[in-house]
C-alpha cells in the first residue's frame, strides 16, 4: 500500500475524497482501508493518522485512473519504498511544512523518518473561493479545478517514488524543475476532463476564474461556466453540485462545508448501487424546490446568514458526525469532535424558534402562519420540501434530531443511529440478484456502530423485498 490519505483534525477529507474519485474517473473500485497511522517527523508531528487507499482494478481505461492504480498497489522495490500522504486544507497552513497553502499545492520528502515519507499538500478551498487560474499558450488564465491541481501534484510524488527528481522531459529546453513533467502529466488530466490545456512551460498561477473551453471539474458533472465564481472545485449539478441552498447560503460554491458535503455524497455514492440511488432519489425530489429557495437567499444577507446559521451548519455538523459513524466509528476523537461541532451549531435558545417550524413541517401542516415577517416569503418552498419523502428524511429528520438533540447535549450517536434506521431504501427497486449479496453487505457495515437500528432497516427491507431474506439474515439485518 503506498497511497494514504491524511485524516488529521481540521483535514478535508471529503475533497480529497472527491478529488481522487474523480482521477479514477468514478469508476467504482476506489476504496479506503482502515486507519491507522505512519511516523512522521516535521512540525512537531510524529505521528500522523492516516487511511489507506485501494483501488484493485480499474474499469475505464482511463490514463490518470491507471496512474492512480500504479501510485496505489506498486509497493515492492526500493524506490517504492515511501508512502504518499494527501492533505487537503480548505486553505490556511502546511501542518508538516508551515507555510500558507492557500491558493496552492505542494510535494516534499520528510527524510527525517524511515521509510520517508512523500508529502502531498495541496489548498481545496480554490485560494477562499477566489478560483485558480493556470495559464494556456497564448497567455490567457485558463480553470484550474482541485481535481487538476491533486493529480498534478501526485505526478511530483510519482517522480519522486520513482526516484527521478526531475523527471526527465525535452518540453521545456533549460528548465531542470520537475514542473515541466508534472504540467505534461496534468495536462492528460485536463484532456479528459474536455478542459482547456495548460503551457506546460509556465508554472504561474493567478487567482481568477479564467477559460474552461467547454470542460468539467468531474467526469459526471456538467460544463463549467467560463468566469463564473460558481464553478471552481465542484461537480454534480448546477449551484456546486446540486448543493443550491448550500451555495447560496455561504456565497460561492468552493466554501468547506460545499465541497466537503460533496466529498461525502460522492463517496457514499461510489460505496453501493443502493446507496447511490438513494442519494440520486434525494437529489430528485431536492431539485423540485431548492433553487426558488436559493434564488430567494442568494441576494438577501440577512436570509443568508439566517440559512447558515439554522440549516447548514447543523446540517453539515450532522452529517460529518454521520460519517464518521458509518466509516470511522472506532476514532472515538473525532466523534467526540464532530458531537461538540452539533452542540455548537444548535442553541438552546435558537431551538425554540427552529424546532416548531421544523415539527410543523414534518406533521405536513403549512408554516406560511408559523414563519415571522420577510420569513413567509420561503414558505411556499418549505411546504413543497414536506411532501418529498426522501427529502423529509435525508434533510427534515436530520435538522430536527439535530436541534432537539444537539441543544440538550443528548445521545447524537444513538440519534444518528434512528436516523439511518429510517432510510426509505425500501422505497427503491431491490438490486439486481448479480450484485444484491455485494451491496447488502455494503450497506450492513454503515450499520456496524449500531447493529439494533441495522436490524429496524431490515425489517422494512425484508417486508418489500422477500425474495432477498436469506442475504438480509446472513449480513446482521434480520
Amino acid at each position: 500500500m503506498s497511497l494514504y490519505g491524511d485524516v488529521s483534525s481540521g483535514v478535508d477529507t471529503g475533497s480529497v475524497t472527491t478529488d481522487l474519485f474523480t482521477i479514477s474517473w468514478n469508476d467504482g473500485q476506489l476504496g479506503q482501508g482502515p486507519d491507522t497511522t505512519i511516523p512522521g517527523s516535521m512540525g512537531g508531528i510524529t505521528s500522523i493518522p492516516v487511511a489507506p487507499a485501494t483501488y484493485p482494478s480499474v474499469t475505464t481505461g482511463m490514463a490518470t485512473a491507471n496512474r492512480l492504480l500504479e501510485l496505489v498497489n506498486t509497493t515492492s522495490g526500493a524506490d517504492w519504498a515511501d508512502p504518499i500522504v494527501i492533505t487537503g486544507l480548505a486553505g490556511g497552513n502546511d501542518p508538516y511544512m508551515g507555510n500558507d497553502i492557500t491558493g496552492n499545492g505542494q510535494t516534499y520528502i520528510d527524510t527525517g523518518v524511515t521509510p520517508n515519507v512523500i508529502h502531498v499538500v495541496y489548498d481545496t478551498s480554490q485560494d477562499g473561493g477566489q478560483g485558480i487560474d493556470a495559464f494556456d499558450t497564448a497567455g490567457n488564465p485558463i480553470q484550474t479545478p482541485n481535481a487538476v491541481i491533486l493529480y498534478h501534484e501526485l505526478s511530483h510524488a510519482y517522480h519522486y517514488a520513482l526516484g527521478q527528481i526531475p523527471f526527465p522531459q525535452t518540453a521545456c529546453p533549460g528548465n531542470t524543475t520537475d514542473e515541466p513533467a508534472a504540467e505534461i502529466d496534468e495536462n492528460v488530466m485536463r484532456a479528459e476532463l474536455g478542459l482547456c490545456l495548460r503551457d506546460v512551460c509556465n508554472h504561474s498561477t493567478q487567482p481568477g476564474w479564467g477559460a474552461t473551453c467547454g470542460g468539467r471539474a468531474t467526469p459526471d458533472g456538467p460544463p463549467l461556466p467560463d468566469g463564473s465564481a460558481g464553478s471552481g472545485g465542484g461537480g454534480g449539478g448546477g449551484g456546486g453540485g446540486g448543493c443550491f441552498i448550500v451555495t447560496a447560503a455561504m456565497g460561492t460554491a468552493t466554501t468547506f462545508e460545499v465541497l466537503r458535503l460533496r466529498g461525502v455524497r460522492n463517496r457514499l455514492t461510489a460505496r453501493t448501487g443502493i446507496s447511490r440511488r438513494l442519494i440520486d432519489a434525494v437529489y430528485a425530489e431536492y431539485l423540485q424546490f431548492s433553487p426558488a429557495i436559493a434564488a430567494q437567499i442568494a441576494p438577501d444577507p440577512a436570509a443568508r446568514l439566517l440559512v447558515r446559521q439554522l440549516v447548514v451548519q447543523p446540517l453539515f455538523a450532522w452529517f460529518t458526525l454521520a460519517e464518521r459513524l458509518a466509516f470511522r466509528h472506532a476514532d472515538q476523537a473525532k466523534l467526540l469532535e464532530a458531537a461538540e461541532a452539533i452542540f455548537a451549531a444548535c442553541p438552546p435558545a435558537a431551538a425554540q424558534l427552529v424546532v416548531p417550524v421544523i415539527e410543523s413541517l414534518l406533521a405536513d401542516a403549512s408554516v406560511s402562519a408559523g414563519l415571522p415577517g420577510w420569513l413567509g416569503a420561503f414558505a411556499p418552498g418549505l411546504d413543497a420540501a414536506q411532501q418529498q419523502p426522501f427529502v423529509r428524511w435525508a434533510l427534515l429528520l436530520p435538522l430536527r434530531e439535530a436541534w432537539t438533540v444537539g441543544s440538550r447535549r443528548g445521545d447524537l450517536f444513538q440519534a444518528v443511529a434512528n436516523w439511518l434506521a429510517l432510510a426509505p431504501i425500501e422505497k427503491l427497486d431491490p438490486p439486481s440478484s448479480r450484485s444484491l449479496d455485494r451491496e447488502l453487505k455494503h450497506v450492513a457495515a454503515f450499520f456496524d456502530f449500531a447493529p439494533p437500528a441495522r436490524r429496524v432497516l431490515g425489517l422494512r427491507l425484508a417486508a418489500a423485498w422477500p425474495a432477498t431474506s436469506v442475504m438480509l439474515q446472513r449480513h446482521g439485518f434480520i
